[in-house]
């Protein structure tokens, strides 16, 4: 008698050849997607640095006509202080002083809002560069919360 032992061994292979566009489209969408994201990001990146290159330039603005108002704001005391001598030296009137006050007074204005515009810049730009936190901002409040010298 013979015996015989006859063991199968089944092996199925399944590659699809063409999946009806399914895999092509997935990549190509996949590569869009990344495409998309990459432009975002160039042109959050670009965005970003031309904010926080126009609000340096702003800071550094504002430094020059804080500083140029602070000298107009002495040079009106200056004006203001000679029109009151003419007054009591009989070469001015009062109202010429009112004018001179009311120039005064309109030059510290303009240095405020100068001065407080600064601020807003700085921060802003602190806020770019990802520096602006608790101290910074107690030090904006600070600054805010200073009496302005009125010189008369």
């Amino acid at each position: 008698r013979t015996e015989k032992d006859t063991t199968y061994v089944g092996v199925q292979l399944n590659v699809p050849i063409f999946a009806g566009g399914y895999v092509n489209s997935t990549v190509r969408q996949a590569t869009a997607s990344a495409e998309e994201a990459r432009y975002a990001y160039e042109y959050a990146r670009d965005d970003l640095r031309l904010r926080v290159k126009r609000e340096y330039d702003a800071v550094k603005a504002g430094i020059a006509r804080v500083r140029a108002l602070e000298t107009a704001v002495r040079s009106a005391d200056q004006v203001v202080l000679s029109n009151q001598k003419g007054v009591q030296a009989g070469t001015r009137t009062t109202l010429d002083v009112l004018i001179v006050e009311q120039q005064r007074f309109n030059t510290q204005v303009e240095l405020t809002r100068a001065r407080y515009q600064l601020l807003v810049s700085w921060a802003t730009l602190q806020s770019y560069v990802g520096d602006l936190n608790t101290d910074q901002i107690a030090r904006i409040n600070r600054v805010l919360k200073e009496p302005v010298p009125v010189a008369m």
